[in-house]
């Protein structure tokens, strides 16, 4: 073992730890490298608008980059480094929709530029650079595109460490095949060199002798490939010596421009470099941290018990606890969550106050549920002021990853938008929700609504653009809100159902039929049901061209102001009905003024049983795959805040349509003569290290 290779012994199972000095990494120092003096010094903004904010990816400040002409830009200037030597500068980044950040490192003239990138990535993820120091003293930085102020960046713990790279063999070939010429039988480093402008994370499936190793995430890079630019990623392979054959499976737009077998040590200082030796003291402590280290690992590969997490979490903004009790409430959705065993029906209650500053997004699918109240055990917080609030630009989304409801509680805008994004999970806005926020909240389009979405969001969380999956969407009270059955701002092909529910108080300022956005959508079934005292302001069929499965609306009471298969703000869009449209309605609904209008607009009118259903849709699979431990090496960068992404079946070119089959209806059909019957029933549920 490593142990008796350094000098170590064993004896009656006693570890007996040689003793020897112990140093330092030899990182260059970045002060303030967490940004926590509230201040961006010494990074020196370069262009454009950067600040220190809060909150941080940890602490209480980051380095903020705003969008502004020309872009933004910070850079500090580091001494103390060995010219020549190899460097790894780390950060955690985080992007705004469909913009790049950039983590770069030149010579203090501006020349030489070498950078990687993060593109499209609204959580904090963590990113390396690796670079050789051209000079004792170097420039680092961040840069971010965009030019749009409502966009930004963050970048948080920058750290620079010298590392050593020697070769553990030699690499062959390439295009995604390689043979490596292993030197060693210990484990060595796979280096990759690539660039991925595909939009998506890719998952890359390598296999080694024919057989599969592992999935690797290729992170998404930019939407071109610029010079300089030098995204890499270290991948542990234990190979053996000889000869190996090794396939990264690589999707298009995504490729490995280098590849490497390398052995990889942090650097540390010597003795005299640094004139620091561990104590007595010092080396007893490590010592004794060692073996707990190695201890806690053993112990830590056994995975906790279902018992050991909670149904029930409190959430407020002071919050310093395990979220056990008001007193104990936790502070951050991501810790509620963690605390939660969401293989069951579980609550998070709003205690106090809560500010949502970021998009959410777990990232891990689920098959129980998650409820958000501040009514709990007898006591109703919003008599004491709680209440979930949302400030963020242009849109504060929270992103589903299985059943989700809202209900018994204060939701407070701070901005113009709040997004709820099911992502084909069941989305629930039940009883005693009270939407509020500024005058710009009004509901009337997505920018400026509390809007529910059944189906995806462009460009969050690689989403699908085709699925057969349904979506579920049930309101029950609220207002200022806008409803969208499927997705929004994907060409895409959604073959499921759309199940709406609104009813109880409901005041939804607009109900949209279909997808929001571009022309050419292509859904599946929607069935509707209104109920109650549920209010429709505006009812939109589509904004865009779409073409339908087919239309079902229950129309049982409530009332709807206005019904327009195509929104006249978009007017001249097309609508196409595979199956056709079918309004059912009650002796209530007929009895209403408008309903000779809205009925006008179906191809059939027939009777409604009244009933509204309880409506199932499939639970994600969340069952785990099995696989041989030492076939699943840990992949070190980089480090997604993600679930693994699965990759969507081919889609059809962007601007084609599927063939159309059957006969379709008008868009807006002529006078009907009201059918009888009843309502149907409701479905069971560059090689080497970049130099200068």
């Amino acid at each position: 073992s490593i142990l008796l290779e350094r000098g170590g012994k064993i004896e009656d199972g006693v570890y007996y730890i040689p003793e020897s000095p112990v140093t330092k990494m030899d990182t260059a120092v970045i002060a303030n490298y967490g940004f926590e003096d509230g201040t961006v010094a010494p990074f020196a903004v370069r262009h454009g608008t950067v600040t220190a904010e809060a909150p941080g990816c940890t602490g209480d400040y980051s380095l903020k980059l705003t969008g502004a002409e020309g872009g933004s830009e910070a850079a500090a200037e580091i001494s103390g480094l060995k010219a020549g030597e190899t460097y790894r500068l780390t950060a955690y980044l985080f992007s705004s929709a469909g913009t790049t950040v950039s983590l770069f490192a030149e010579k203090t003239d501006g020349s030489g530029r070498v950078f990687s990138t993060l593109f499209d990535t609204q959580s904090y993820v963590r990113r390396i650079l690796v670079f050789r120091a051209p000079a004792e003293t170097v420039r680092i930085g961040v840069a971010f595109d965009a030019e749009n102020p409502y966009k930004y960046a963050l970048a948080d713990n920058l750290t620079l460490v010298r590392i050593e790279e020697t070769p553990a063999g030699t690499v062959s070939g390439g295009d995604g095949k390689w043979t490596v010429a292993s030197d060693t039988d210990r484990e060595a480093w796979l280096k990759l060199t690539f660039t991925n402008t595909s939009g998506k994370l890719a998952d890359c499936a390598l296999k080694v002798d024919g057989q599969k190793y592992t999935v690797i995430p290729l992170r998404k890079t930019g939407k071109t490939v610029a010079e300089g630019e030098a995204n890499v990623l270290y991948v542990p392979l234990l190979l053996g010596k000889g000869e190996h054959a090794v396939a990264l499976d690589l999707p298009k737009n995504v490729a490995v421009t280098a590849a490497e077998f390398l052995n990889v040590t942090d650097r540390f200082a010597t003795e005299q470099e640094k004139n620091e030796r561990i104590t007595e003291m010092e080396k007893s402590l490590f010592a004794f941290l060692l073996i707990f280290a190695l201890l806690f690992t053993a112990f830590s590969a056994v995975p906790a018990s279902a018992a050991d997490k909670a149904t029930v979490v409190y959430l407020k903004d002071d919050g310093k606890g395990d979220g056990s009790s008001p007193e104990n409430a936790v502070s951050d959705l991501f810790d509620a969550y963690d605390a939660l065993d969401l293989s069951k029906d579980c609550t998070v209650v709003v205690c106090g106050q809560f500010l949502q500053e970021f998009t959410f997004s777990y990232g891990e699918e689920y098959v129980g549920s998650v409820t958000f109240t501040s009514v709990y055990g007898g006591v109703d917080y919003r008599k004491s002021g709680a209440v979930y609030q949302a400030n963020q630009e242009p849109a504060c989304r929270f992103v589903c990853w299985g059943e989700t409801t809202f209900e018994q509680i204060d939701i407070k805008a701070l901005q113009n938008n709040i997004m709820i994004v099911g992502q084909h999970h069941p989305v629930t806005i039940g009883e005693g929700v009270d939407i509020s926020g500024p005058a710009g909240l009004t509901g009337g389009s997505i920018a400026k609504a509390f809007t529910v979405m059944g189906g995806y969001q462009n460009d969050q969380d690689e989403p699908e653009e085709e699925s057969n999956k349904d979506t579920s969407v049930t309101v029950l009270s609220g207002s200022k809100i806008y409803i969208v059955p499927f997705s929004r701002s994907i060409l895409g092909v959604y073959s499921g159902t759309a199940y709406v529910r609104v009813g109880g108080d409901a005041d939804v300022t607009v109900l949209h039929g279909s997808s929001a956005y571009p022309n050419g959508i292509e859904v599946g079934n929607v069935r509707m049901w209104i109920y109650g005292n549920a209010h429709i302001k505006n009812f939109y069929g589509c904004t865009q061209d779409t073409i339908w499965n087919s239309f079902e609306l229950n129309w049982i009471s409530g009332t709807i102001d206005l019904f327009e298969w195509v929104c006249s703000y978009t007017p001249n869009k097309s609508t196409l009905f595979k199956q056709g449209t079918t309004l059912y309605a009650t002796s209530v609904t007929k009895a209403d003024a408008k309903f000779p209008e809205i009925a006008a607009c179906f191809d059939q009118v027939k009777d409604s049983d009244g009933k509204v259903p309880d409506v199932k849709i499939a639970k994600p699979d969340v069952t785990p795959e099995t696989k041989p431990v030492e076939t699943q090496p840990a992949v070190t960068e980089p480090v997604e805040t993600k679930a693994p992404v699965t990759t969507a079946a081919e889609t059809k070119p962007a601007g084609t349509q599927a063939p159309v089959t059957g006969t379709p209806a008008t868009a807006v059909p002529g006078t009907n003569t009201p059918a009888t019957g009843t309502a149907p029933v409701a479905p069971p549920a560059e090689k080497g290290v970049p130099a200068y």
